[in-house]
Parts: structure tokens; sequence; C-alpha cells
């Protein structure tokens, strides 16, 4: 398990250049953030492939060390609160996560992205404070992002959905069977001025009962 991260979660956790290793970008990589929000430090973590994110307000070095216990606890956590797998996304060994540069501009935009949001969403709920976390966690996990690739955007959610939707009727679903119907997602269900990508996209499922 490979996370890439930015010089400020290297320096937080207290690891050296010489920690990390060089491996080729892979999909399956996971890239990690440190923000800084209302003078507290808050973690965002994010799967290359899929986009699957977690976000954590007000860490400290403590939480965060040893890193591999912590990221796959943090990452486990949001899976089962999604009612999935602990291994959807692939074994999450805590002894086998290697530190790394980050290798995608791409993945790196759609953190930015995710971080703008997540700055949004605080704002609008009145602070940190007030925020509900678990619900800016779902909400992000069901952004949607414009991309290079066709069909022109991608939908970080859609395999969690699809997964999901499997496993309520324990067969496989036809991708022609679904359809994405868009709403603006605001956590006070006023609407949003579209900037990097549109918010909230709510799956519905279309097929045959």
């Amino acid at each position: 398990m490979v996370l890439r991260r930015t010089a400020k979660i290297l320096k937080l956790i207290g690891a050296r250049p010489q920690d990390m290793v060089v491996v080729e970008h892979s999909d399956e990589d996971w890239y990690a953030n440190l923000l800084w929000l209302e003078g507290k430090r808050c973690l965002l973590v994010a799967h290359a492939r899929t986009l699957f994110s977690v976000f954590v307000p007000r860490v400290r070095k403590a939480d965060l060390v040893p890193i591999g216990a912590s990221l796959v606890t943090l990452i486990q956590r949001e899976l089962g609160a999604e009612g999935l797998p602990l291994d959807q996304l692939g074994v999450l060994d805590p002894r086998s996560v290697a530190l790394a540069k980050t290798a995608s501009r791409s993945v790196l935009g759609y953190v930015n992205d995710m971080a703008l949001a997540c700055e949004y969403a605080i704002d609008e709920s009145g602070g940190l404070a007030y925020t509900d976390i678990r619900k800016l966690n779902r909400a992000l996990r069901r952004e949607l992002h414009l991309s290079r690739r066709p069909p022109g955007y991608l939908f970080p959610s859609s395999w969690l959905v699809d997964h999901q939707f499997e496993t309520r009727h324990q067969s496989p679903v036809a991708p022609e069977a679904c359809q994405v119907t868009r709403v603006l997602f605001s956590m006070d269900s006023r609407p949003l001025k579209l900037t990097a990508g549109e918010r909230l996209m709510t799956p519905v499922a279309t097929g045959p009962n």
C-alpha cells in the first residue's frame, strides 16, 4: 500500500526523506494532504482510482503515528460507514504502508477540489465545531469531478453505488439499468455556484423491480 504524501504530512509525522520509496504511480495508490482550517490541522486522504476520500478534522502527530496503523484504521472506518467490505479497495495492511512522493497531477487536482469543498461546507455550517463530519465525508464521496477522459466527468462513488445495489439485490446490475440524477450540494439546501466541478450527484436505480 503506497501513501503519496505532501511535505506537510512528512513534517508532521517526523518522517525523513530516506524513509520514502520510489515506485511508479498506480491507480491503487493513496494520496494524503494536510489542510489548515480555522487554525486546526485536518487530514484529507483519497484513493487514486476511485477517489474514495476520508476527511479527519483536528489531527495531531499522535493521531498519525505510526502512519500505517492510523491510516488503515481511518480508511476502514469510512468503508464501514458506507456499508462496504473492509477489503473493498484491496487488502489494507498497516505493516505494508510505504511513503512516496506525489506522482499524479490529476489526482492532486481532485484532492485540491475536495479541500475546497471541505472549506465551503465548513463555512456553510458556521464553522468546524458545527460541521457534521459524517455528512461531509458522505458528500465528498458523492461529488462529481470534471475529467479529460470520456465521458468528460468522473463520478467517484459510481462503483460504490453499483456495489451497494448489487449487494441488496444479489445480482449484477447492467450499466444501462442505472441513471444519474444531478442535484447541487449545499449544507443548508441553498443553490451553489459551480466552480471546479458540480456538487453532489445522487444516483437513482431505474432498473426493473
